[in-house]
């Protein structure tokens, strides 16, 4: 009976202190090294399966080269190596300099009313010359663009000319006679709702022209 009262104790001190470590596993992390909760190398850190890293994973990015990193580990299509694709909002190939975001030729019309951020006015030749709007109707059809004022002044009317894919763009309207009338916008679209500009009214003729004289307006305006 002695024993078996020696051997009780023992028996409980080993049911208390021998599980102390069951449940102990590695944690994965984005550090080169094989965890247990991985079947390859870090693979938990490639979501989509490309075969690159998530760039945002701060262990990931400490871990492995840029080339080896996705900016989007949800996208199996966005990768290091991957094609830039115009005008779908996405980083394809992970490289900022190449995104498309900004891009102006995604833009498929400049079309509207555009609003402009001061009141442009000119008023010489005794009437004759009444310039007064602050906003443009433009029409684009590529690369084709006209701007036409909104006022109650009757020059310049429409102005036509052309817009590049980088948002550039030049409209003039030529209004002969003794006093030969000339009008230009040569500006950019800044964003598919922002254009800046300037305006000018020239006027050649000498007297002709009398208190007319080339004046111009620099302007922004949005739609």
């Amino acid at each position: 009976m002695r024993a078996t009262h020696a051997v009780l104790p023992l028996f409980l001190l080993c049911l208390t202190s021998c599980t102390i470590d069951v449940g102990v596993s590695d944690v994965a992390a984005c550090d080169g090294i094989l965890q247990a909760q991985e079947s390859t190398v870090d693979d938990v850190f490639d979501r989509d399966l490309d075969g690159y890293f998530d760039g945002n994973n701060a262990g990931c990015a400490a871990t492995y080269d840029a080339e080896l990193l996705d900016c989007d580990d949800g996208n199996p299509d966005a990768n290091p190596i991957a094609t830039e694709i115009l005008c779908n909002n996405l980083d394809d190939d992970c490289n900022p300099a190449t995104s498309d975001l900004d891009e102006r030729s995604c833009i498929e019309s400049y079309d509207g009313t555009w609003t402009l951020d001061q009141n442009i006015s000119l008023n010489c030749a005794m009437g004759n010359v009444l310039i007064d709007f602050d906003r443009w109707i433009v029409n684009h059809s590529d690369p084709s663009i006209d701007f036409t004022p909104i006022g109650s002044g009757l020059q310049p009317g429409s102005m036509a000319g052309t817009v590049q894919a980088s948002g550039a763009y030049s409209v003039t309207k030529t209004v002969p006679g003794g006093c030969t009338e000339t009008y230009t916008i040569d500006g950019n679209f800044t964003s598919p709702n922002t254009v800046e500009g300037t305006f000018v009214a020239d006027f050649a003729g000498g007297f002709n022209c009398l208190d007319c004289t080339t004046t111009n307006w620099n302007f922004t305006a949005s739609r």
